[in-house]
């Protein structure tokens, strides 16, 4: 009898060992899985959050970059409308540049401000072919002086602002030069071939009409100013440099016959109305200065638009 009740509790406490380790094990599974789903929650929370980002960027406009369908045909795209446009943002940009979403062919999309930049008509830069020789149009008056030049590296350009006291007379009118704005390769197109580079002078008249003066520029003898613009690039987004003793007469051709037509700024709002001289006589400058000045701006020049019905030009003095 002694014997089957020391069995019986033999039985009992395997039975009571084995229900014990199926406790532990329930409450190891329950725990893991409690564990696994925190950590899932964890994960999914933080997928979303990247998600939130990616779509809040892809709004904004500024990080992603599209091919345009006629990137490699730039006459052709502004020529039509593109078949990618890039969507308004809710607070417009005031950024600008020359390719992906800030391409000049979405400029009129990322402020309200900047519709001018969509028009088909009365825009620069253009061809300067078949210009009409006028035989009223004079000689141009420069008063230019020595004064600082602060240099500025902004929207994928190499800026200039000129201190005040530089200006030109047209018809009778005083425009001051403010700023200056360097192209590679350039804006204006000769029987449709672009030069190297470009160098615009932005004059304004005391009630703010724009005046334009373009210098083109082949590889050749060197300009001592576009040297020292050249190595004074700031190379610290929002810094600046100041040129002592910058003349830019200096940079202008021998010859200053010019080409003249009535179109509108090249960098946004693209207001118009403004009048354009173009030297028909090229300038020239090292080699060296415009290779540095590519490797640093990449292609910064806006698309020719057509002249349309405006009258191009040129003088024979």
């Amino acid at each position: 009898m002694a014997g089957k009740i020391r069995g019986l509790d033999q039985i009992s406490a395997w039975f009571g060992g084995i229900l014990a380790a199926a406790g532990v094990m329930t409450a190891v599974w329950y725990g893991s899985k409690f564990y696994v789903n925190k950590v899932d929650e964890e994960k999914a929370a933080e997928i979303a959050a990247t998600i939130g980002e990616i779509e809040t960027s892809n709004k904004n406009n500024t990080d992603l970059e599209i091919d345009h369908p006629h990137s490699d045909n730039p006459e052709h795209a502004e020529h039509s409308a593109p078949s990618t446009t890039a969507p308004k943002s809710s607070s417009p940009l005031e950024n600008y540049g020359y390719s992906g979403n800030l391409a000049p062919w979405y400029w009129a999309n990322l402020n309200e401000k900047w519709s001018h930049c969509g028009a088909a008509t009365g825009q620069s830069p253009i061809d300067l072919s078949g210009a009409k020789l006028d035989d009223r149009l004079k000689s141009l008056k420069f008063f230019y002086q020595h004064g600082v030049t602060s240099v500025s590296f902004e929207h994928q350009t190499v800026t200039g602002r000129v201190e005040r006291g530089s200006y030109l007379e047209w018809e009778g009118e005083r425009f001051d030069l403010q700023k200056v704005y360097v192209r590679t390769p350039s804006e204006h197109r000769a029987n449709s071939l672009p030069f190297e580079m470009e160098v615009q002078l932005e004059h304004s008249s005391i009630d703010d009409k724009k005046f334009m003066v373009a210098v083109l520029f082949s590889p050749g003898k060197t300009s001592d100013l576009l040297e020292r613009i050249a190595q004074s690039i700031p190379t610290i987004p929002g810094d600046t440099r100041e040129l002592e003793r910058a003349n830019w007469s200096e940079i202008f051709p021998r010859k200053k016959t010019y080409w003249t037509y009535v179109g509108s700024s090249t960098v946004p709002p693209c207001d118009q109305g403004v009048r354009w001289i173009v030297f028909t006589d090229d300038a020239s400058v090292g080699k060296s200065v415009i290779d540095h000045l590519v490797l640093k701006q990449k292609a910064n020049a806006r698309p020719v638009f057509s002249l349309g019905k405006r009258s191009l030009t040129r003088s024979n003095r």
